[in-house]
Parts: structure tokens; sequence; C-alpha cells
């Protein structure tokens, strides 16, 4: 799922639970629940698929939705108070995609301490990986993906 859905969800989920902590456990969870929903887009950010170009331009491309969603949140609902639970929260919820995309440039450019990370981040990305194809075994195609994407965050806007 795109990291803009992530985010805006875990906002409500700052919202609900405001200590910094819970929010940021519960964020976290919910991107793994999130992620086990099929949407469409499971390999769009596979660095060994897509080649390292279109890896960082989609990885930008979500960071940039990222940031125009939360500008037209704050502009579109001023009342919006940001608090550490939010914000703990959506880190909670973006860090499995952190993680795994630091994991697969760790893998591609053998940086320093590749191999102390790679015991870290590797269960991590495997258990990522797990939770969008073998909870919900059923995929759906990119456009159907989007679509649904689309009301998840309808839904996020709404509840916020």
């Amino acid at each position: 799922m795109f990291l803009t859905i992530h985010a805006t969800s875990a906002i409500v989920i700052g919202q609900a639970i405001t200590n910094p902590a819970g929010a940021f456990f519960i964020g976290l969870v919910s991107h793994y629940v999130f992620d086990a929903i099929p949407h469409g887009d499971e390999e769009a950010l596979d660095l060994k698929k897509i080649g390292f170009k279109n890896f960082l331009l989609l990885a930008l491309a979500d960071h940039i939705f990222v940031i125009i969603n939360f500008i037209l949140l704050f502009w579109l609902k001023p009342d919006l108070i940001i608090t550490p639970g939010i914000i703990a929260a959506v880190l909670g919820a973006i860090l499995p995609d952190w993680l795994g995309g630091f994991y697969q440039l760790i893998k591609r450019w053998h940086l320093p301490g590749e191999i102390i990370l790679a015991v870290i981040l590797k269960p991590l990305y495997v258990f990522h990986q797990s939770c969008h194809r073998q909870i919900i075994k059923t995929e759906i195609n990119l456009a159907a993906g989007i679509a649904l994407q689309i009301l998840l965050l309808i839904g996020s806007w709404w509840i916020i």
C-alpha cells in the first residue's frame, strides 16, 4: 500500500491513542494489517524487479504524495492538532516500508555493517513481504488496488 494510506490512517490511530508508545505500536501493526489486504501494488517497490532508478522514482513519488496529502489535510482541516501520539503512530505506520527499502539498498550497495544490518532487517523484510502475499492470497490488479486505496484514504479523511 502507498505510504499516503499508511500515514493518513495512522493519524486516526494517533487521535484515538494518545500515548505515543501505544500509538507507535498500533501504527506499526496497522501497516501489516493494511498490507495484508490485496492492493495491487505489492510488487511496485521491489528493487530487483523494477530496477534502481524506478525504485528511487517511485519511493520519491510516494513520499511526495504523503507531503501533498498532509498539506491538504492541514489546509482543509485547520483544527487538526498534531500530537505526539499522531507523530508516533505515523512513524510506526511507515517504518516497515522505510526498513524494507533500506534493506533492499543495503543488499544492493553492500554497505559497511551489511551483515549485521541484514541479520536484523531480513526477518522483518521477509515478514513484511509475507503479509502482502500469505494472509489473503487473492490478487487484484493495480487499477482496482488504487481504487481501493483511494477509498481507504477517503475513509481516513472522513474520520479525521
